[in-house]
């Protein structure tokens, strides 16, 4: 399975959010396990820095971030991304470079917790919650 994860995934895991700590957990744990091709996009990780070296410190971050590093592959984006990303129409910019990076590395899906952000758009990229993504395994 080819995905790429979302930011809110990161942070629910990172964060330990009470309420979506146990299916984020759930969601790395399989995406670690071989055979499977993680990716992240790299904006994720300057998002990731930003909230928790506000939320924690600076350290903790980078260390949160080497960790992400470590097991996922980060998509090669360029120019191209962005104008995709303007053009899938949707609300959210951020939103629209996930799914723009998602394309860009072959990916079968999006990981994330807010789906509906992601509706209405002509991308062929399944687009799961972390409850759907583990079922479908």
């Amino acid at each position: 399975m080819t995905g790429l994860i979302d930011t809110n995934i990161f942070l629910d895991f990172v964060l330990k959010r009470e309420k979506f700590y146990q299916t984020s957990l759930q969601v790395i744990q399989t995406f670690k396990k071989p055979n499977r091709r993680p990716f992240v996009a790299l904006h994720t990780l300057s998002n990731l820095y930003y909230i928790l070296s506000s939320e924690r410190s600076s350290n903790e971050a980078v260390e949160c971030i080497e960790e992400i590093v470590a097991w996922t592959q980060i998509p090669n984006t360029s120019t191209s991304t962005a104008v995709r990303a303007l053009s899938l129409g949707l609300k959210d910019f951020e939103d629209a470079l996930q799914l723009a990076c998602a394309e860009d590395c072959d990916a079968e899906c999006v990981v994330t917790r807010n789906v509906s952000d992601y509706l209405g758009t002509d991308s062929e990229i399944k687009i799961l919650s972390p409850e759907e993504f583990i079922g479908e395994l």
